[in-house]
């Protein structure tokens, strides 16, 4: 029992201090210099996103090709976004500014440029919107463009350093199918939309980690707290995309590594770190909506299951 109550010490204690790391992440972007730059390069970027509009097809009549710049422009407008207000009111409110009467590709063609009158502001406190520790500073330097280059080869770079890994690993059974299955999630379309490529990032960094750590006596006996942690970063930079895979190739790749045990305590090992991804994700999700209650006396939690409601 004693031992069991140390685990769980330890799981909350990693849990309340990603938590904190996470929003003193956020805290710390919104503190970087350089709005005049982040917003020419969001302006420029509207004028590419323009060009094609909010659902711009890769490969006309391929559903698989579709880009979701009607996101990539909420997320681009909210990695700029420079108001007067303090970094708290910033990190828990994630607003973004709007040009009034007009398009998202629109507002994002006149960040930065907008009187008083001609914009409106809007809070998104609900997300995390973690995707802003990297998206923001990139800012500084790139457009959306080069940015979606930059996407292109990380995303290339997980692919083969985790086939390396798999081969180091004495797993080369296993390359092909894990292409096949990058493949089904089409990296093509993946590489040029911020939307649909931080799951991506969030599975692909959890299954190097886990390729590289495994049999480390720091990590393998507290494998549960991997998983429940990459349920937190997923839950940190999503927006309800496709989570699931987050989940599925960590845990398929776990079953590879370890093919030791017997059925009954694998389908053990596949409940229980799945419901401590579950634990990860949704703890993470209701930890903001806690945390930016506590600190501002406002209830988020209205907000927040009427978007559950909604989509559920």
């Amino acid at each position: 029992m004693k031992n069991i109550l140390k685990k769980a010490g330890i799981t909350m204690g990693i849990f309340l201090l990603t938590v904190l790391l996470g929003f003193g992440l956020i805290c710390a972007v919104y503190s970087l210099p350089g709005n005049e730059l982040r917003a020419l390069h969001v302006r420029e970027s509207g004028d590419f996103l323009a060009e094609q509009g909010d659902y711009w097809q890769l490969i006309p009549g391929k559903t698989q090709t579709t880009l979701d710049n009607f996101t990539d422009c909420i997320m681009l407008l909210t990695s700029a976004y420079s108001g007067d207000e303090s970094i708290l009111d910033k990190a828990i409110n994630n607003y973004r500014v709007y040009k009034k009467k007009a398009t998202k590709q629109q507002s994002c063609q006149s960040c930065g440029l907008l009187s008083e009158k001609e914009q409106k502001k809007y809070p998104y406190a609900r997300y995390w919107h973690g995707y802003m520790i990297v998206l923001r500073p990139l800012l500084l330097f790139f457009n959306l463009e080069e940015i979606q280059q930059l996407n292109s080869l990380i995303l290339l770079a997980y692919m083969i350093l985790t086939c390396i890994l798999l081969y180091r690993r004495k797993k080369t059974l296993y390359i092909v199918p894990y292409l096949l299955a990058c493949t089904y999630l089409t990296p093509m379309t993946i590489s040029v939309s911020l939307q649909n490529s931080t799951i991506f990032h969030v599975t692909s960094i959890a299954l190097i980690v886990l390729l590289a750590c495994y049999d480390k006596k720091w990590f393998h006996p507290y494998i549960w707290i991997y998983f429940m942690l990459t349920g937190m970063l997923t839950s940190y930079v999503d927006f309800l995309t496709y989570p699931v895979v987050a989940l599925a190739f960590p845990l398929i790749f776990y079953f590879i590594l370890d093919q030791k045990n017997k059925t009954r305590k694998n389908l053990w090992h596949m409940i229980f770190y799945s419901a401590m991804w579950a634990i990860g994700y949704i703890g993470m999700w209701a930890s903001k909506w806690c945390l930016s209650t506590l600190l501002t006396g406002k209830n988020y939690f209205t907000d927040a299951s009427d978007a559950i409601t909604t989509r559920s």
